[in-house]
């Protein structure tokens, strides 16, 4: 699939070499990934699907997965937030965050440290939380 290790190179500057050894395939408006171990390999009865969901197909383009975001984002180059512990606190929670930056608007990789911990969508200083609702913590700040 070449649009979407174009799509990651293109937005967040991740190398095409990175997706070596991967396959790819779509379904129902998603992306997944795969090692072509597990591509080939195969059970009596029916799978549902294979791999792992890496982006959605959405109206106006890619939208990158927590998933993708989690296993490919230390490889990327640019598009890239670094949060601050009470700013992370409040991704996790599901809070949006107002940020005072000077960059494109688009989907950008949250990093936390060196982690990346998943994806912001930064449009008019304000970075719209990603991180699914299955995925937030309960924390108290």
């Amino acid at each position: 699939m070449k649009k979407i290790i174009k799509y990651f190179k293109e937005e967040f500057g991740i190398d095409e070499e990175v997706f070596k050894g991967y396959e790819f395939y779509e379904y129902k408006n998603s992306i997944y990934l795969m090692t072509k171990e597990a591509k080939d390999f195969s059970l009596e009865g029916k799978i549902i699907r294979k791999g792992i969901r890496i982006a959605r197909l959405v109206r106006n383009g890619i939208k990158p997965t927590i998933d993708g975001i989690q296993i490919f984002g230390r490889y990327a180059k640019k598009n890239i937030i670094y949060l601050e512990e009470e700013d992370l606190k409040k991704i996790l929670l599901g809070k949006d965050l107002h940020l005072e930056l000077d960059i494109p608007n688009g989907y950008k990789i949250l990093f936390y440290k060196n982690y990346p911990v998943g994806v912001g969508y930064f449009r008019d200083k304000k970075l719209k939380n990603q991180i699914p609702r299955s995925r937030r913590i309960n924390l108290m700040i």
